[in-house]
């Protein structure tokens, strides 16, 4: 004769799990309600753009400055310095390449 044995669940694991799941609840909700916060605050839009020269090298007097500069323009002057990249690294390195290299030499090196 076979017997069925039917595992009761007590009211404090039935409870147990109702708690996990109001927590899991909670915290989609709060995730969510960060979310749309976030969402309505307005974009800040930077007030400054920045144009990278890249690696140069600069050779003066027997000294070499190798140096990589970034040019910060403002927002509305940023698209003007990137399609004009090139002629700015032309300047900048003939900046550097009139420049009296022991002028800019400290005890940490050229400044």
């Amino acid at each position: 004769m076979a017997t069925h044995s039917k595992v009761q669940t007590s009211d404090k694991e039935h409870f147990t799990g109702y708690l996990a799941i109001v927590a899991m609840l909670g915290l989609v909700a709060s995730l969510a309600a960060a979310w749309f916060y976030l969402q309505s605050q307005p974009r800040i839009e930077p007030r400054a753009a920045f144009v990278d020269t890249g690696p140069m090298v600069v050779s003066i007097d027997g000294y070499n400055i190798a140096t990589r500069m970034a040019v910060q323009t403002s927002k509305a002057d940023g698209d003007w310095a990137n399609s004009n990249r090139s002629a700015l690294i032309q300047v900048l390195n003939h900046a550097l390449a009139t420049s009296n290299p022991k002028t800019l030499l400290t005890p940490q090196g050229l400044q």
